[in-house]
């Protein structure tokens, strides 16, 4: 089961954690428990990765959670009349790199 379990966590190239561990192995057909995965994956010390969130100046974590978060409710009727956005990043490798969307409330059509 060890084994099998190490092949998939490989295939991710180190990705997967247990719940997707898990699932892959109900994809192929595997009976076992969402617990026993997560349990041998720790006795054989099988990690996955995740991102987080760094603030490089102590002050912006205080600053970003003082901030509310303001969601207005404004009618679009007509196109163009109201647009959205938002930003986010995503890690590629060993880099970081910033995705930014704007978005039409009308139409729900991704503009820039």
């Amino acid at each position: 089961m060890s084994g099998q379990i190490r092949r998939i966590h490989q295939a991710s190239r180190g990705i997967y954690g247990s719940p997707r561990v898990y699932r892959r192995l109900r994809e192929m057909g595997v009976n076992v428990g969402e617990n026993r995965v997560a349990k041998l994956m720790r006795c054989c010390g099988i990690r996955g990765r995740w991102a987080t969130l760094r603030y490089i100046s102590p002050n912006l974590k205080k600053f970003f959670g003082s901030l509310p978060n303001q969601q207005y409710e404004h009618p679009a009727d007509e196109l163009n009349q109201v647009w959205v956005g938002d930003i986010t990043y995503l890690k590629v490798g060993s880099i970081y790199r910033y995705l930014a969307v704007v978005m039409d409330r009308c139409s729900r059509r991704i503009i820039g």
